[in-house]
């Protein structure tokens, strides 16, 4: 539960070689900012290439273990944010995810901070 910003992003293609992709999401997703809020609800935005503003909202639930958070937009489609992030650390300054982008089959490994 907080208020969270890009720190850093790396890809991994299927041939396995890691990619920081870092400075590319901050200029694409530029002001990016997650709020994951208490009552599992999560407000996204941010403004593409610094010019048209995104925003979306729904709602956030982990798996039974705790191990995975999954993130369904208001209108029930897959959040844009991915829908499916395997918590890789998750402490009260730091959370770390990954998604797979089932669309190139690459690998999305994101570090966040608060804002």
């Amino acid at each position: 539960v907080n208020d969270w910003a890009i720190e850093q992003v790396f890809e991994t293609p299927s041939n396995g070689t890691r990619t920081d992709k870092t400075t590319d999401y901050k200029n694409y997703y530029y002001d990016w900012n997650l709020s994951i809020k208490k009552n599992e609800d999560y407000i996204l935005t941010y403004r593409i290439l610094n010019f048209s503003p995104y925003s979306e909202s729904g709602r956030w639930n982990f798996n039974s273990s705790n191990t995975n958070v999954f993130f369904v937009n208001a209108n029930g489609n897959n959040a844009s944010i991915g829908s499916n992030w395997t918590i890789l650390r998750l402490k009260e300054k730091e959370l770390w995810m990954e998604t797979l982008n089932s669309s190139n089959n690459i690998i999305v490994e994101a570090h966040f901070i608060p804002r």
